[in-house]
This record gives structure tokens, sequence and C-alpha cells, in this order.
């Protein structure tokens, strides 16, 4: 029974991780994928456990390939405990992901199964290799015309495993298996043939569209780049040994990217992996976690020589070690693992009573983890819920939901940061009104406080993520005109979020338009002066850390025309203008105010026309004006 049960689990996760997704959370692949990881491991621990207690015995393999399993989920475990920020992120993502997968694949591999795991991995991976090339197929060529699909399921670039580099690594290894299967067998495959007819098919034409310039091309940070950001992560004596954090690897790159990324189209990107995930677990969990990744790489290897699951552990390998990491990819690799099979099995007899108290504890613990692990899943369907009743309006559905959310994982950034928009939002909603009551100013007021100490506490769980305190100088922003003080806490937040963040232009020109809205706003000439300075001195920060960026000269423009330096205004939007782009819905509006500036000039003359071939297609957009008071009166902070 137990055998039957270890095959449905088995060959469930390897079908499901690879092929099933749900819409119902905000994000469809890792979610669904997720769960299915954490519901194997679960099921895995209840069988493994209640063969100890059936049994009275408990089966182990004394060799390097089972203690590299180990050594690599304790130094996940490790990195964990260390890296205090972002450690609720990483346990709902690729950290419990790694530690789930190590406990199905030890368990699993120690139960003496290598046989039986290795008949469903060569049953299994040519089918889910089958589906998943005539699903591209259709997808490829019919999606944009199914309109009975949602429109993400209509657009090209979506695959069942959640990216196409992942679908196409899982078509190939499925037919290398198929081509294995017909050479070894006497008798006709014909599911093996078709697959691979349909694999070679599909494969090519993922290929083709992933070239450069394709409508799949992936965009991957250069491996010079990445090794670099590798490099500044190993720096201190802490990281260097446990990495900083297996969530932080965006944080760390916003804080180190180099700057010749922005002169590529990577220049907004802002990765959550590298481009190798061995140098990604490297730089997210230091020495120990490389090393460990790589002894378990070698040892596998080692183990699979001469066997049929050689090839397939191989190609999983070299993806892993040069592209970024996908649940798929982590699956097929750590069950290709528990596939393999070693004689060396040894058995340790136990009495009655010991084997009840090892079974009943391990059950216990193995519900207690799994309960803990699907804590952010349920927040990631609550947050789901409450995108929906935004759609519709619903703006109690949207705060409650919100607090669902919260109530599941209080410790997620994520969901601090978006709370506290929300009640910004509907703070905003309701001092709309034209007449409003003293409990509707009160309850303003709380929203209002609320909303500021929800971005707070983000920035508290994650002091170096640059977004949470985006979002708290952004809701400090929205508060001028409302709170006293709340323009210098929004300068103060900013320029945090700037020193995390210094490269990115985007942030410079948000920020130079909070000092130009609070320039036209004060009536002290003097403080006017240097609040437009600052704004200048931001917008040319911009320029210079992107020079192709339209709008970093747009709102240049437009400074230097509220001080009155016509000439340079001029040439600012003469820039903006020649970077455009001759398609851009924005180029007629600023040819306009071209013509309106020239008429300003002190000869009404052009100057020299500034042109560009390195056209960056981007919106113009001013500043954002300062929030009019709210109705229900100011706001102490």
């Amino acid at each position: 029974m137990s055998n039957k049960l270890l095959i449905f689990t088995t060959a469930s996760l390897l079908f499901l991780s690879l092929l099933f997704f749900w819409p119902i959370t905000p994000n469809f692949f890792s979610s669904s994928k997720q769960l299915i990881v954490l519901l194997a491991s679960l099921f895995t621990s209840i069988i493994f456990f209640a063969t100890i207690f059936t049994t009275k015995s408990l089966q182990y393999r004394k060799n390097p390939l089972s203690l590299a399993i180990v050594i690599f989920g304790l130094s996940i475990i490790l990195s964990l405990l260390i890296n205090v920020e972002g450690r609720p992120e990483a346990l709902a993502n690729k950290g419990g992901l790694l530690l789930a997968l190590s406990l199905f694949t030890y368990l699993i591999y120690n139960m003496g199964h290598g046989k039986t795991i290795k008949k469903i991995i060569m049953t299994t991976i040519p089918w889910t290799s089958f589906l998943l090339s005539l699903h591209s197929i259709l997808t490829l060529t019919l999606g944009p015309k199914l309109d009975f699909l949602p429109i993400f399921m209509q657009a090209k670039s979506f695959t069942l495993t959640g990216d196409y580099l992942s679908t196409l690594l899982i078509i190939i290894i499925g037919t290398i298996i198929s081509l294995n299967k017909i050479k070894n067998s006497s008798s006709l495959k014909i599911l093996n043939i078709v697959q691979i007819i349909f694999g070679t098919i599909t494969s090519v034409a993922i290929i083709s569209l992933m070239l450069p310039g394709g409508a799949l091309s992936p965009i991957f940070v250069p491996y010079i780049e990445t090794w670099a950001i590798t490099l500044d992560a190993l720096k201190s004596t802490k990281s260097l040994f446990f990495g900083i954090g297996l969530s932080n690897y965006s944080s760390l790159f916003t804080a180190v990217k180099p700057l010749s990324l922005n002169g590529t189209r990577l220049w907004n990107l802002v990765p959550q992996t590298g481009t190798s995930e061995f140098l990604t677990i490297l730089t997210t969990s230091g020495l120990l976690g490389g090393i460990s990744l790589l002894y378990l790489f070698f040892t596998s290897l080692k183990s699979a020589k001469k066997t049929s699951l050689y090839l397939p552990l191989v190609i999983t390998i070299i993806a892993l070690v040069l592209t970024p990491s996908t649940t798929p990819l982590y699956v097929l690799f750590f069950v290709i693992i528990s596939g393999l099979n070693d004689d060396d099995q040894s058995t340790l007899t136990l009495s009655q009573n010991t084997s009840s108290f090892v079974a009943i504890a391990g059950i216990l613990l193995s519900f207690t983890l799994f309960t803990y692990g699907i804590k952010p899943i349920i927040s990631e369907y609550y947050i789901g819920l409450a995108q929906n009743a935004l759609k519709k309006n619903d703006g109690k559905s949207v705060y409650d939901l919100n607090q669902q959310a919260i109530k599941y994982s209080p410790h997620t950034t994520a969901y601090r940061m978006s709370y506290a928009e929300v009640n910004l939002i509907l703070a905003s909603s309701l001092s709309q009104k034209k007449s409003l009551s003293d409990q509707e100013k009160a309850t303003i007021s709380q929203l209002v406080q609320q909303a500021v100490t929800e971005a707070k506490n983000a920035t508290t769980l994650r002091p170096n993520y640059s977004p949470a305190w985006v979002t708290l100088a952004k809701i400090y922003r929205n508060l001028i005109n409302v709170a006293d003080g709340a323009d210098t806490f929004a300068i103060d937040n900013y320029a945090k979020a700037i020193s995390l963040n210094p490269a990115d232009p985007t942030l410079r020109i948000e920020f130079g338009g909070l000092f130009y809205q609070l320039g036209t706003k004060s009536e002290d000439t003097k403080i006017k002066g240097v609040y437009f300075s600052r704004a200048q001195s931001e917008f040319q920060t911009a320029i210079q850390l992107k020079p192709t960026l339209p709008n970093a000269y747009y709102n240049l423009s437009k400074l230097l025309e509220t001080v009155g330096d016509y000439e340079s205004s001029y040439l600012a939007m003469q820039k903006a203008i020649s970077l455009l782009g001759p398609d851009n819905t924005e180029l007629g509006r600023a040819n306009t105010e071209l013509e309106t500036l020239k008429s300003k000039l002190p000869n009404a003359s052009p100057v020299t026309t500034l042109i560009s071939t390195d056209l960056d297609s981007s919106d113009l957009a001013t500043p954002s004006p300062l929030p009019s008071p709210l109705s229900g009166g100011p706001v102490e902070l």
C-alpha cells in the first residue's frame, strides 16, 4: 500500500509541478507549484514515518549522495536562521521550496525505492513533454485567436511551466528519454515516437523564437554583471559564509547595479534571481550553500553514471549552472536524484516504544511544517481576491481581504505595503464626499495613520528594500497639505530609497518631481530657489544615469521653463523629442510644447537641434501635483 502511495505522490509531483497552475493568486505558477511540492513532501513524510511504525525499523543510506542532500538542506536552514531580513519571503518561495524538495528526496532515497522512482521518471516525463509540446504549438499558432480563453492564456509567452526556457528543457529531456526507450526496446513505442516528433518540432520553434529579437527572447543580466554582483555579496564575513538571504537578491542588485546596464534594454529590470542559479545560491546562501550545491551536483552525477538518468541529470545541472532557477527545474533535479539506486541500504531495528514515538513525532512535525508552509499560499489567495475586488471598486472587500492576507503572513513586506496603499486610497476616496460626519472624519484620520504605520512596518521588516521606502515616501507625499511635516518625511524617505537604489533614473525623476512641486507651491523665494535647485540636480542625475531617457529631459525642460531659462528649456525639450521616436503617442504634445517654448526665446529663433538615434521609448510625464487638503481636516503624524 505504501509503495502505491509513494508512486502516486511522486508521479503527481512530477506531473503537476510542471503542468499545473491556477489563476486564483497573483502568482499563477509559483503558488500552485509550491503547494504541490509541499503536499508531496507532507505525504512522503507520512509514508516514511508510517513505515517506521509498521516495520519497527528505520531504513537509511550511508553514502556521499545521502550526505550531500543533508548538507545542502542544512546550508539552506543556516542561511534562513542567520539572515533575518526577508526570511518570511524566503520561506514562502525558494527557501521553503528547497527545504521541502530536500526532505522529499532524502526520504525517498533512503527508503530504497530508486528503481520504482526511475520507472516513474521514464514514463511521466515523456508524457509531460508531449503535453507541453502540444500546448506550446497550440499557443504559438492559435493562442491569440482563441477568444474564449482568458487574455493571459492567449499570449504567446504563456506556457504551463511558467517560462519557455523550462518548457524547452523539459521537452528536450523528454525527447532524450524517448530516444533511449526506443533504442533499448525491441517493441515499437508509439507514444515515444509521437513525442520525439512533436518534441523536435516544438524545440526548433521555441529556440527560433528565443533567439535575439525573437518574440520569446529571454531577458537576462549578462554573466559578467551577475558575477560582479556575486563578488559584491561576498565581501563581508557573514555574507561570505551564509549569503545575503535567499529573498534579498533584488535588494543587492539595486544597491550595486552596474551603470553599464542603464545603456541596455535591462535598464529598468530588477531581477529576483541571477542569470546563473548556482551564482544565485552562492550569493544568497554563501559559500556553504554554493559548495554544498556543487557537492550535490558531483555526487548525484557519480551515482547516475551508467544509468538512463545520467543524461537528463547532466542537462538539468547545466541548466541550473547557466540559467535562472524555476520550480519545475528544481523539481526535475531532485526527483531525478531520488530515482538513483545505490545498493547500500542499511536497516536499524527499533523497539515498539521507540518506533511509535519516532512515527508520531515525525508525522506531527510534518503537519506543523506543512501548516507553516501553506500560510503564505493562503495569503496569496486573499491578495488575489483583493485584486478582483479592486477591479469591482469594492473598497471594503479590498480592505478586509488585505487584512486576511496579513493575518496569515504578518511579516511579509509586500502585504504591508499593499495594505498601506489601500488605507490611503480609501481615506482619499472617503474625503471626496461633500459633507462628512464626525465619524467619517475620524475614519479618514484613522486610515491615514494606518497607512503610515503599515508602510513603516514594511521598512522595519526589510530595511534594505528600496521599494518599501518608496511606498512610505509616496504616502507622505500624498499627505503634504494634509499633515504637518509630511514634506520633510517624504524627502527623507525618498533619499533613503535612492541610497538603496542609486542607479535608478526613474526614482531620481520622481524625487526631482517632489522638489519641483514643493518649489511651485512655496511662497518664500529663497526656499523656492532651494527646491528648484534640488529638482534640477535630480533631473540631471537621471540624465547622467541614462542619457537616452526622454522623460528626464522633459522634466528638466519643464523646470527650466518655470525658472525662466527658456533657451536651456528649449534644448532639453528638443532632446526629449529626438529620443521619443516617430511613432510615440506623446510626440505631438511635445512638439506643441516645443513651439510654445520657441515663441519665448529671446530672438524667437530655434537653437541647435539635438539629434540622437539611440531611441528609448518612454511616456512623458510631469511631476504629479501635490494633493489638496483632505476634507476630514488636518492629520497629525
